[in-house]
Parts: structure tokens; sequence; C-alpha cells
């Protein structure tokens, strides 16, 4: 088997090759990514390097995207074409190179604020471009499933945290610590919530999904069960940083910032049932990516 991973030198991809048995291709432009294994340079955007990379491939699992989502709210076009633009190219790819089966990495945004467990059949609701884009990426492979045979295993998931993770409000939280231990400024505050799930536990279901890409079209919500607060994330933070006296200064408003969902949390009883569960809880993987962040960040 060789596998074709888009973004493959980012947080998921650089940890996702370490695991895939067989030949790997890992194409990436390197704009956020360092992880130079199996590496393809080259950018989606570039429709001729990209059909002549994925060559001879039988699998691609499409990870690269635009995820900014605060940039994205200035500059939406980055969205439309990296996201949507770029997932087409892969699609077209594909056709041209003969290759039926991906693995596509959507995400829990295109639900919007999703307070109670949420699934897959519910209604969505972008709130920003970048999950606009995302939903939009969803329908138009759907159409490929339909229209050329494809066979998609499509992932909606939360927010996926580790020590190495390239952005995000935990790792914000660190760095901001570095710089002074008596307070912390929190975008948003503390009813905000994620359905956070760790880094080992998205690679165990993409290998999960690759032995699993039976039916023509599935979409799962990926995430642990549950979802924790902001309130409770900084608790976590602080007591594995060993900070007890700290000014917390909380966002008046909970969303943080334009095109945020306030609450969410996924029902993941459908990936459940055909047999995945997550190993870590969301509140576990929380203190597993905050001691490792801060192990990183070299120490306290």
């Amino acid at each position: 088997m060789k596998y074709f991973v888009t973004g493959g030198a980012g947080f998921v991809g650089s940890h996702l090759i370490k695991k895939l048995n067989g030949d790997i291709v890992s194409y990436d432009n390197l704009s956020v990514g360092k992880c130079e294994d199996h590496l393809a340079t080259g950018d989606i955007l570039d429709y001729d390097k990209l059909v002549a990379e994925m060559a001879g491939s039988d699998m691609v699992i499409h990870l690269a995207a635009f995820a900014n989502i605060r940039l994205g709210l200035k500059r939406p076009e980055l969205d439309f074409f990296n996201n949507l633009i770029g997932t087409h190219n892969v699609l077209m790819a594909m056709k041209q190179n003969g290759i039926k089966d991906i693995i596509f990495f959507s995400s829990c945004s295109v639900y919007g604020d999703a307070p109670i467990s949420i699934v897959e059949s519910a209604s969505l609701d972008p709130l920003s471009p970048y999950a606009l884009e995302k939903m939009k990426c969803e329908w138009i492979i759907q159409g490929f499933v339909a229209q050329y045979g494809f066979r998609a295993f499509v992932f909606r998931p939360g927010s996926i945290i580790g020590g190495d993770m390239q952005n995000g409000m935990i790792r914000d939280w660190v760095l901001k610590l570095k710089k002074d231990k008596t307070k912390l400024e929190v975008l948003g505050g503390t009813r905000t919530s994620r359905p956070f799930i760790y880094i080992d536990d998205v690679v165990d279901a993409t290998l999960f999904a690759i032995s699993n890409l039976n039916d023509p079209y599935q979409v799962f919500n990926l995430a642990s069960a549950g979802s924790v607060n902001v309130g409770r994330a900084i608790e976590i933070l602080l007591d594995e940083a060993g900070i007890i006296d700290i000014d917390v200064a909380y966002d008046i408003q909970d969303r943080g910032w334009e095109g945020s969902a306030l609450e969410v949390c996924i029902s993941v009883d459908k990936l459940n049932k055909l047999g995945w569960k997550a190993k870590v809880s969301p509140a576990e993987a929380v203190r597993k990516a905050c001691k490792e962040i801060i192990e990183h960040q070299g120490g306290n």
C-alpha cells in the first residue's frame, strides 16, 4: 500500500506517517510543518506537481488545510483557495491517477455552536470562512463519490492537541505564562468549551479508518466523549505549571472572537459503534498536552 499524505509535515501528519505501514509520500509546502520524513515539497494549489507526486499511490489522506481562523475572517480568500480549491485539486489529481480512496479531515466547526452532543446528521451552521469551506469540501467529495466511484472516510474532529501542536489556545496560554507567570489573559470566557482529543488517538482513529473504508461515503465525528470548558482547562494548565498565585483575566465576551463557536460537544457514538473509541479522555488530553508543551518550552 502506498499512501499519499497531504500536509504530512504538519502536526497530525508528522505523527501519522510514523505509524503508517507501507510506502509514503508526505506532500507539504512547509508553510507550517517542519517534519521532512518521506517529504515531497509542494503545494496542493500546484496541480501539475500534485498529479506527478501522487502518481502510483493507492490512497490519499488529505490533511493539508489553511487553519488560521482569525486571519481567514480578514482574508476569506485564503480559506477559499487553500481549502476548497486545494481539495478540488486533490480530488482531480486522484481521478487523473486512478486513485479511488480518500480519508479527509473536515472539522467539527461545520456545526457552529453545538452545546448538546451533536450527531453527524445534524444541520450544519459554519460560523467562519474556514468552517464554511470545510463544509463545501465535504460536498464536493460526496460529488466525486457519486460520479467517479470514489470511497471516502470523512472525519469531523474536535480540537486536536498534543505537545508539539503548532497553534491553539493551550499552546497560546503556555507561551503567555512563559513571559509572565503573574497574569494570564484568556480569549473567551469560562463557558467556552471544546471536544479535545489527544494526537495519539487521532492517529489511531486514522489507522482504523484505513481498515474500515468499506462504504462509498462515511462521515464521523472524531473526539473523546464529552468536552472541557476553558475554566477547567486553565485549572489543569496551572496545576501542571505549578502556579498558584496568578491573575486570570477572561474576556467579557464568552465567545472569544468572531467566527469562534461558544460551546462545542459532539457525539462519538457512531464511530464507537463501528468499533473505535478514544483511549484518552478530554480532560486527560488537556493535561497531557499542557505537560508536554511546558516541557517543549523549557519547563516552568
